[in-house]
């Protein structure tokens, strides 16, 4: 150990917590599989999935040759997919950043049945073994590893050193909703506690020292629990408003925000810049939404009549449980502004040019302000006129009359984002 602050203890046995997690895995698993979703099917009998660029890990149950739980893996761009364990123990949670995977199993055992927590490099192999046995629920990012115990003690590994720090003292807050109590990003780790004043709040500590603090000074009302993050964001689940919303805090400019404030409950958020990805009930089911942090927009990703729960984001790539037990993916596209025009027109005459301005997972710029642009290079450009687009983000927006060949582009001026259209080429007969 090498933090006074955060002195390892003795920690405690979890086979009975562990026991009934993966019985209520397995229960899941034998729910009837659901309808057509709006994502492309990874896996059946499958749960607990998550990302990182391309790769996607979930655990999986077969009853083929017994019952037996796998972590597999699968690259979305080259499509191979494969099991990461042997199924021989009940691998349970798994977590994923970069080429590193964490996740624990079970293991029974005469006299004593344990759970670990190991990590796998897709590329080089195991690289790290829990020092504990009752081990459980961990998350991963470069060389740091985070694992809890019963009790609600929670750690921190230094898989290079092996130096290994204590965050909870008893009092760390179990995700309702999610899979990992403690996030990590490359900078900090994030869990829900009540040491502050006996509410949940959630903590920070920056990675490599020993002063943890509450992200939010103001210590908020009610409970703030199942953390999730990337580099400077961190987002959770928030009950202070008498249902659950979504809330979001920046650790570089120490500022908040409600992400999603509704009268329904929202709950087990994740964050990949600039998009936060929950699961909402507004509808009655489960369903996954989309908030761009930049421009604001919130779009509802599915649209099925059974819930979707657990998703997790990188970059656009979004990857969720399904009701029945089943594991999809979904692209959320990018923010684009589409054009159409004539290659030629009249000589004084005028060009329309026409087209849709989209965000994330088919969000539209509403009401907002577009450019006109001329060039005779495609090297410099002239502002011409300006429009809006419509309510449903669409545009149309027409040239003066036309006396020579020039390029054409549109400009669109969302907020806090400038997107151009690929530039026209019209020319005059």
């Amino acid at each position: 150990m090498n933090n006074a602050a955060l002195t390892a203890t003795a920690r405690r046995d979890t086979s009975i917590l562990v026991v009934a997690m993966l019985m209520a895995i397995l229960a899941a698993t034998l729910v009837p599989q659901s309808a057509h979703a709006t994502g492309t099917l990874l896996a059946n009998g499958a749960g607990a999935p998550d990302i990182s660029g391309s790769q996607v890990v979930w655990n999986q149950v077969t009853t083929t040759g017994g019952l037996k739980y796998y972590i597999y893996t699968r690259n979305l761009s080259t499509g191979q997919t494969a099991p990461l364990t042997s199924g021989q123990y009940q691998s349970g949670i798994p977590r994923i950043q970069g080429d590193r995977v964490v996740f624990d199993e079970f293991q029974f055992a005469t006299p004593v049945s344990m759970s670990l927590v190991f990590g796998i490099a897709l590329n080089s192999g195991l690289f790290f073994a829990a020092p504990n046995t009752g081990a459980f629920a961990p998350d991963v990012n470069g060389k740091w590893v985070t694992y809890t115990s019963s009790g609600n003690w929670a750690y921190l590994v230094d898989t290079t050193t092996n130096d290994e720090w204590q965050l909870s003292t008893g009092t760390l807050i179990h995700p309702q909703y999610g899979l990992s109590p403690v996030a990590l990003t490359n900078k900090y780790a994030f869990w829900s506690d009540s040491r502050v004043n006996g509410n949940a709040d959630i903590l920070s500590l920056e990675l490599g020292t020993s002063g943890w603090g509450n992200i939010d000074p103001t210590e908020p009302a009610g409970n703030q629990y199942d953390p999730a993050a990337e580099g400077d964001w961190v987002v959770w689940t928030d009950d202070r408003n008498g249902t659950e919303d979504i809330y979001a805090w920046n650790m570089a400019t120490n500022t908040g925000r409600a992400i999603a404030p509704y009268a329904s409950n929202q709950r087990s958020a994740d964050v990949s810049w600039p998009l936060v990805v929950w699961t909402d009930y507004r509808t009655g089911n489960g369903d996954i939404y989309a908030r761009d942090l930049v421009t604001g927009q919130t779009t509802r990703v599915t649209t099925e009549d059974v819930e979707q729960r657990h998703p997790a984001i990188s970059g656009n790539r979004l990857v969720w449980e399904q009701s029945g037990s089943q594991v999809y993916y979904k692209s959320l596209g990018s923010r684009t502004v589409s054009v159409k025009a004539p290659t030629k027109v009249r000589k004084r005459k005028t060009a329309k040019l026409t087209g849709i301005a989209s965000g994330y997972a088919g969000a539209r710029f509403a009401s907002t302000s577009i450019t006109l642009q001329r060039s005779y290079t495609k090297k410099s450009w002239t502002n011409i006129k300006s429009g809006k687009t419509t309510s449903t983000g669409t545009y149309s927006i027409s040239t003066p009359a036309l006396t020579r060949k020039a390029y054409w582009r549109v400009r669109l001026n969302g907020p806090g984002v400038t997107l151009y259209t690929s530039p026209k080429s019209i020319s005059v007969y």
